[in-house]
C-alpha cells in the first residue's frame, strides 16, 4: 500500500507595500468623509448623532479592509483563484495555458515604472496579471513556489523574472 501526500493549497499573498497603498487610501477616504461632516455639523450632531451614517461608513471600511487583507493568488486542485480588491477571478486548470512574466507600470523614476508580476495566460488568449506578486524583481521564493505549482499541475511556465518583457 502506498501513501500519496496530497498537495496543500498554495497561496501567494501581497507584500506589505502592496497592501499599504489601499489601506492608506482607505484611511484617507474615511478621514475625508468623517472629519468635514463633524466640523460642519458639530451642533447638529450633539442633538442628533448620525448613527446610521457612521454605521454605513464603518461597514464599508471594514469590508474594504477585509478585501485588502484577502488579496492574493491561490493554487489548489480546482484551479487558480486571483483575489483583487473588488473582483475575484477563478480559473480551472483546463483553462490555464501557461504562467508568464508580466509587468506593472507604477510611477517610479528609478526603475522606469516597471515592476515584475506573475501573469496567468488563459487558453483563450486572455491574460490576468496577479497584483499580489508585484515586486521590483521576483523573489526566489515566489519563483520557486510558482515553479512547484507549475510542475505539479503540468502547466508550462515562461518565467525569466524580467519585467521588461
Amino acid at each position: 500500500m502506498t501513501s500519496e501526500a496530497k498537495p496543500a493549497k498554495t497561496t501567494i499573498g501581497g507584500g506589505v507595500y502592496y497592501r499599504l497603498t489601499p489601506i492608506g487610501l482607505l484611511l484617507f477616504g474615511c478621514a475625508l468623509v468623517v472629519i468635514p461632516i463633524t466640523e460642519l455639523t458639530r451642533s447638529q450632531w450633539a442633538r442628533h448623532p448620525p448613527v446610521a451614517y457612521l454605521a454605513v461608513v464603518a461597514f464599508i471600511s471594514i469590508w474594504l479592509f477585509y478585501r485588502i487583507c484577502r488579496m492574493g493568488v491561490r493554487f489548489d486542485d480546482h484551479g487558480v483563484t486571483v483575489r483583487k480588491i473588488f473582483r475575484t477571478y477563478r480559473f480551472g486548470w483546463p483553462e490555464v495555458s501557461h504562467f508568464a512574466d508580466g509587468k506593472v507600470a507604477l510611477a517610479n523614476e528609478v526603475t522606469g515604472g516597471r515592476f515584475w508580476a506573475l501573469k496567468i495566460v488563459l487558453r483563450n488568449g486572455r491574460a490576468v496579471t496577479v497584483g499580489s506578486t508585484v515586486r521590483l524583481s521576483p523573489s526566489p521564493k515566489v519563483l520557486a513556489t510558482i515553479g512547484q505549482v507549475a510542475a505539479h499541475y503540468q502547466i508550462p511556465r515562461q518565467l525569466t523574472g524580467d519585467p521588461s518583457i
